[in-house]
C-alpha cells in the first residue's frame, strides 16, 4: 500500500513523523509527502529533514536496521554489527511497559593476525573463519575498548517493533536456507548469516545519499545527530546522554556538543525571567538614575554683577530664575540683602 499526502506544506508538521514513517514501513506501507520543493520540508521539520528522507528512501534492509540503531540508540558501527539477538529484549511485556532494551557488550571489528598473536585472544569472544585462508586479518567479535561502552540502552517502541519484524524475516530466511544459513545470532547479518562488515553498510549508505540527494556525510553522522537530538529533548542532561552514547569522558559531550548546551542555557535565562523576575514588585526594582549635581555658583560674585543692574531688571531676573529649583537658594540670598 502506498499513501500520498497532498499539499503537505499546508497541512503543517505531522507529529513524530520519523516514528510514523518507520512504523508504517515495517507494515509494508509507504507514504509520500507531496511538496513543491525540499525547502518546504526543511521549513516544517528543520534539522530532522535529512533523517526523514533517508529512512523513507532506504530500500536495503540491513542498512535500514543499522540506521535506526545508530540514530535511536547512538550506537557505533562496530556495536551495531556486533549486536546479537540474545541481547535484544523486545517481548510483548517489555514493549508494553516501555522496558524494551538492548545490551551492548561486544563489537565487530577486523584485526590483524599479528596483533592477535601479540595480545592473545583476551577480550575476544569469537573469531570468524575467513572465506579466503591466506588473509592476514580476521573478523572478530570482541569486548569494547572501554568499560563505559558496555551499557544498556532503552528502545523507542517503534524501533522495538522494527526489530521484531526484522527478526521474524530473518527466521523465515533461516528456515528457507536450512543448513546453508550460518547462524551466529547476529542482528545485522548477510543473507547467509555471516557477519556484515562496516564497509558494506558504508557502501549502501553512499548509494542512498546519491539517490535521495542527501548531504555528503558519513554513516557515523547518525550517531552525532542522535546525541544532538537527545540533548535537545532532555534539556542538556549530560549523564543520561552519556549513558546512551557510551563516551568514557563526559567532557567529550560538553566540548563537541557545546552549542546545544548553550542553546539550553539561553532558554534557562528566559525561563528564569518568566518564573522569577516577571513579579510586578520586582520589576520596579531597577537601578536609580544618578541625578546630576546642581551647578556650583559663586553667590558673592553674582551679587557684585547684579549691583550694576537696575531694580526692575533684578526683579525680572529673579522671577524667571525662581522657576528653576537649582537657583532657588540664590534668589533667597538676594532677598535677604534688600536688592528690591
Amino acid at each position: 500500500m502506498r499513501c500520498l499526502i497532498d499539499e503537505a506544506a499546508n497541512i503543517g508538521q505531522i507529529p513524530n513523523l520519523e516514528r510514523l514513517m518507520a512504523t508504517i514501513r515495517s507494515r509494508e506501507i509507504s507514504a509520500c509527502l507531496v511538496l513543491q520543493a525540499q525547502s518546504q520540508l526543511k521549513a516544517l521539520y528543520k534539522d530532522n529533514m535529512d533523517t526523514i528522507i533517508a529512512l523513507n528512501e532506504c530500500t536495503d534492509s540491513k542498512l535500514y536496521i543499522a540506521m535506526n540503531l545508530a540514530f535511536a540508540c547512538s550506537l557505533r558501527m562496530g556495536e551495531i554489527l556486533g549486536l546479537t539477538w540474545k541481547n535484544v529484549h523486545i517481548e510483548d511485556s517489555d514493549i508494553a511497559s516501555d522496558n524494551a532494551y538492548i545490551y551492548i557488550e561486544a563489537e565487530l571489528t577486523r584485526v590483524s593476525k599479528r596483533a592477535m598473536e601479540a595480545l592473545g585472544e583476551r577480550d575476544i569472544y569469537h573469531i570468524f573463519k575467513p572465506l579466503m585462508p591466506n588473509t592476514t586479518t580476521r573478523l572478530v567479535l570482541k569486548k569494547p575498548k572501554t568499560e563505559t561502552s558496555i551499557r544498556k540502552i532503552w528502545l523507542p517502541k517503534t524501533v522495538a517493533y522494527i526489530l521484531r519484524d526484522w527478526r521474524q524475516a530473518q527466521n523465515e530466511l533461516k528456515g528457507f536456507l536450512g543448513d546453508e544459513y550460518q547462524d551466529f545470532d547476529l542482528v545485522v547479518a548477510l543473507p547467509n548469516g555471516r557477519p556484515c562488515e562496516g564497509r558494506l553498510i558504508e557502501k549502501e549508505f553512499g548509494l542512498l545519499k546519491e539517490s535521495a540527494k542527501l548531504p555528503n556525510v558519513v554513516f557515523h553522522s547518525l550517531r552525532h545527530s542522535s546525541t544532538t537530538y537527545k540533548l535537545k529533548l532532555n534539556h542538556g542532561d549530560l549523564k543520561a546522554t552519556q549513558g546512551d552514547t557510551g563516551h568514557a569522558e563526559i567532557d567529550v559531550i560538553t566540548k563537541v556538543y557545546a552549542h546545544i548546551l548553550d542553546e539550553d542555557r539561553k532558554i534557562n535565562a528566559q525561563k528564569f525571567e518568566t518564573a522569577f523576575y516577571s513579579n510586578p514588585d520586582l520589576r520596579q526594582s531597577k537601578p536609580q538614575q544618578e541625578q546630576s549635581a546642581a551647578p556650583s555658583v559663586d553667590i558673592n560674585a553674582l551679587i557684585e554683577q547684579l549691583k550694576t543692574l537696575r531694580n526692575w531688571q533684578i526683579h525680572w531676573l529673579l522671577c524667571f530664575q525662581e522657576r528653576k529649583r537649582p537657583f532657588l537658594s540664590i534668589s533667597n540670598e538676594l532677598a535677604k540683602r534688600d536688592f528690591y
